[in-house]
Parts: structure tokens; C-alpha cells; sequence
């Protein structure tokens, strides 16, 4: 990687307070590498080749090389308070180890691995370990100073407690990979019993509470491949209770309760429980966020949740516009990095929901937004394109744009295949917009096709997974035939 690329990516790690915060302290470093980095966050690239132009390659090498080395420090110094302090107290025991100092020593090793196994720090209790074999080596020439048995016994379950979480992470991302590669059809059912059969996934006993947090992460990821709601929302609010009673958890993991928290709201929202959603939902807005990470998180999975409710309910536009803006705001005026699904999703459920509420200008600006991003983002989730490629069809017969609607329906079906398989749902709707667009403006007729069209996508979501999933996770037409034959 070049060390121009390699400072940028670590400069646009942080978040807004972070970015202030380096910002306040540039002036305390030396003006040649306060010059580079203050180049590097106003990202001006051509006054950077002025200086590569202006100095010997190996000059402007060596700066760029400070340079990280200073924002390593900054992170270091802004890292987490909980790993912190573990840190901290290891450096310590290790200086007045040297030093001589054995009883101060101890007390600060015996203080270190109480603190990490508090919040299960469990690559600071391997380096503990370190410590402790280091003792038992000059154990001929040095006093003992640590004889506490239990703490030895902890200090060495460090690197059994890595390796499982190492084992749990390993099956995780291999999961999620068959979870979410929408390329192909699977056999989904026997690979979700396959998984579950998996020897990790029937432990009962866990060392770490990170690997017991991705077994039951595991279990609601082959939820949701089956479309099994009913067990997802269970599992999640089961998990959302567990965060939310435990301070000692929310402290070490927030993460885990949020993640509970929008698969309860997501949950109710797939169920229909949409009375329930906002119940739950207002006791989600309570929940105070510490960091701008998990802000940024929220906006993602949570904001995707809430544009799903948005697209099933039959509230009155006037009633839910007010949230729809702070959503549009969240996207097009963010401080925070937003998330690949943020740039892609929420503008095709924000496309579908304006097209609903006949808001076609808006519909428009947000189909076109999506494109912006799909142009940057062309080889990551191509399955939602075949979403935009619907949505442009739904649009155009929307706007009554005959030319345009019959050209992408005859492109429609190669169009979807260049991101996967073509669901049945896909092909339905197709046959009906190639149908409805020769009876525009014969009311009666279009509502027969409608009615017509919202029996066989019914019928198929029912008796056919892949086409509940397409239901499900991308449009509900059955839902759409409802609003579409009260406006008639």
C-alpha cells in the first residue's frame, strides 16, 4: 500500500470526535509532519505532489513515515478506556519488575488480571501469562512474588479462551458468506441443519462471552436464511434482555445490546406486528449511544428496519413525512462514515416508499442517488441491483412513460440475471407490467390484472421459500397490489 493511501485510510477511520480532537493537537507536532497531516485531512492531493516535487523522494518517505507513526500514537492514546488501563498496569508491572520493586510488582499483576477478567480481556491476560512465565524463570535468583493459584490457573485459560473465540469467528464469517451470497440458489433448509449440527453449535459451556454471543449470533443468522422470523425475533429479544441487565456487559459490549435491539424491532416488522415495532421502537430512542461508531451502526441496520416498517404500513404520508426527512437528512447531510448498505438499501426502500405515496419527483432523486453509489460500489451486494432494475420499471409505468417501461422490460430479465438467478417473483412481475402498460388507462381492467397478479405472488411466497425470501427482503408486491387498487 502507499503511504499516502495508508495515511488516509488511517486519518478516515476516525469519527467526528476523534477528527477534532487530532485536528485541536496538530499544532503540537513538529510544522513538517503538521504540514503532511494537515495536507492528508484536507485530502489535497496536488499540494502533496508539490512537496514530492519540491524534495528527494526518500525526504518526503521519511516524513510520510512519521506522520504515521504519529496518528498510531494518537490511536493508541484514544483506544478504549477498558483495554487501556489493562495495558497500562502490564507496563508497569513490567518496569518495576525490573526494577527490583517485587511487592509493588505483584500488586500490580494481581490488580491487571483482575481487571481482565472483569471484561474477559483476553489477549491481555495471555501477555499476563508472559508476565507470570518471566517470574517462574528468575525464580532462582528473585523471591516469588506471585503465588496466587486461581489467578496462574486464569492467566494460562487465556489462550484456550482465544482459540475458541478464534473457532467461533472462523464459523461466523463462513456462515454469514452462505447467508448472504445471493448469487445462486442453495439448498437452504438442509444447509441451515448442517450448521446447527455443527459440534460448536451444541457446546453448552463457554470460557469466553464473545464465543457464547456468536453461537447465538449464528443461530439467528440461519434464522433469518429460512425466513424464520418467529425464532429471530425470539432469540433477539432473548439476547436484547441479557445486554440489557447486565451493566457489566453493556459497558464491555454495547454492540451486542443495539445488535438485539433491531432484531426485536426487525422481528416485529417481518411479523406484522407493526403496533408492537413502534411500542418497542420508542424504547429503542431511549437508549443513550456512547460513541459515533455506534451511531453510524444505527443509522445502518436500524434505519433499514424503520424504512421497512415505512414500506408495509398504511399510515398517511403526512403522518410519518417528518421522519422520512431526518432520514434523508441522516443520508445526504452525515458526518459520519455511513455503511455500504446505508449508500445502497436505504435509498431503493426510500425510492419504493416515495413511488407508494405517489412522490414520483422524489422517487426519482433517490433512484438516481442509488445509481451514484452503485457506480462506486458496482462489485459489492449486487443483489440488491436487481432491485433497481424493478424499481425503474415501477417508476416509468408510474409516470405513465410507455417507451421507457417497454425498453427496460425487454432488458429486464438479461438485466437481473448479470447479478444472480431470476426469482419466479421477478418473472411475474415482468409478465404483469408487460400487461398492465396495455391497459393504462382502463381502470377496471387494471385493477383484474392486479388482483390477478397479487393471487400468484401470493400463492408463490407460500409454498415456495426462494420466493418468500424475494418477499421479504426486497418488495412486497402483494402489499403493493393492495395500495395500488384503493388509489384506483
Amino acid at each position: 500500500m502507499k503511504l499516502w493511501d495508508e495515511l488516509k485510510e488511517l486519518i478516515d477511520s476516525f469519527d467526528e470526535k476523534e477528527r477534532n480532537k487530532f485536528e485541536k493537537q496538530l499544532i503540537n507536532y513538529p510544522p513538517k509532519i503538521q504540514k503532511i497531516l494537515s495536507i492528508v485531512l484536507e485530502n489535497n492531493i496536488e499540494e502533496f505532489q508539490q512537496i514530492k516535487k519540491n524534495n528527494r523522494t526518500n525526504v518526503v518517505s521519511n516524513r510520510m513515515q512519521r506522520s504515521i507513526e504519529t496518528i498510531y500514537n494518537f490511536l493508541i492514546d484514544s483506544f478504549p478506556r477498558i483495554e487501556t488501563k489493562a495495558i497500562r498496569l502490564i507496563r508497569i508491572h513490567r518496569v518495576l519488575f525490573f526494577k527490583g520493586l517485587y511487592d509493588q510488582a505483584r500488586n500490580c499483576l494481581a490488580e491487571a488480571t483482575i481487571h481482565c477478567l472483569k471484561y474477559q480481556l483476553w489477549t491481555s491476560l495471555n501477555d499476563i501469562n508472559l508476565c507470570i512465565d518471566q517470574i517462574k524463570r528468575n525464580g532462582t535468583t528473585h523471591p516469588t512474588i506471585f503465588n496466587n493459584k486461581f489467578l496462574f490457573h486464569i492467566a494460562e485459560l487465556s489462550i484456550e479462551a482465544l482459540t475458541e473465540e478464534n473457532d467461533f469467528n472462523k464459523l461466523f464469517e463462513e456462515v454469514y458468506e452462505q447467508v448472504f451470497d445471493r448469487a445462486k440458489k442453495k439448498k437452504i433448509v438442509e444447509l441451515a441443519k448442517k450448521y446447527r449440527s455443527h459440534p460448536l453449535m451444541k457446546r453448552q459451556y463457554f470460557i469466553s462471552y464473545r464465543s457464547q454471543a456468536r453461537q447465538f449470533n449464528i443461530h439467528r443468522m440461519l434464522d433469518l436464511m429460512i425466513c424464520d422470523y418467529k425464532n429471530y425475533h425470539k432469540r433477539s429479544e432473548k439476547i436484547y434482555n441479557v445486554y440489557k441487565g447486565s451493566d457489566l456487559l453493556k459497558e464491555v459490549h454495547f454492540y451486542g445490546l443495539l445488535q438485539g435491539a433491531v432484531g426485536v424491532c426487525d422481528g416485529y416488522v417481518q411479523m406484522n406486528k407493526l403496533k408492537k415495532y413502534l411500542s418497542f421502537r420508542d424504547q429503542v430512542k431511549k437508549i443513550v449511544i456512547p460513541n459515533q461508531r455506534l451511531k453510524a451502526y444505527m443509522i445502518g441496520p436500524m434505519q433499514r428496519v424503520d424504512l421497512q416498517y415505512y414500506c408495509k404500513c398504511n399510515s398517511s404520508f403526512e403522518s410519518i413525512s417528518e421522519d422520512l426527512t431526518k432520514i434523508e437528512n441522516s443520508i445526504l447531510n452525515s458526518k459520519l462514515e455511513l455503511s455500504l448498505q446505508t449508500k445502497t438499501v436505504h435509498p431503493l426502500l426510500l425510492c419504493f416508499i416515495f413511488i407508494k405515496y405517489q412522490n414520483l419527483p422524489k422517487a426519482i432523486f433517490w433512484l438516481d442517488y442509488y445509481k451514484q453509489n452503485r457506480e462506486i460500489h458496482s462489485n459489492d451486494r449486487k443483489d440488491i441491483h436487481r432491485v433497481a432494475t424493478v424499481l425503474r420499471i415501477l417508476l416509468n409505468y408510474e409516470s405513465e412513460d410507455i417507451d421507457k417501461c417497454t425498453s427496460d422490460l425487454n432488458n429486464a430479465v438479461r438485466n437481473i440475471t448479470q447479478y444472480g438467478f431470476v426469482y419466479e417473483s421477478e418473472k411475474l412481475t415482468i409478465k404483469f407490467f408487460r400487461n398492465a402498460l396495455k391497459y393504462l388507462h382502463d381502470k377496471n381492467k387494471t385493477k383484474e390484472i392486479l388482483q390477478n397478479f397479487k393471487r400468484e405472488v401470493t400463492e408463490l411466497s407460500e409454498n415456495n421459500l426462494f420466493e418468500k425470501e424475494y418477499k421479504i427482503k426486497y418488495i412486497d408486491w402483494a402489499r403493493w397490489c393492495d395500495w395500488k387498487i384503493a388509489y384506483i
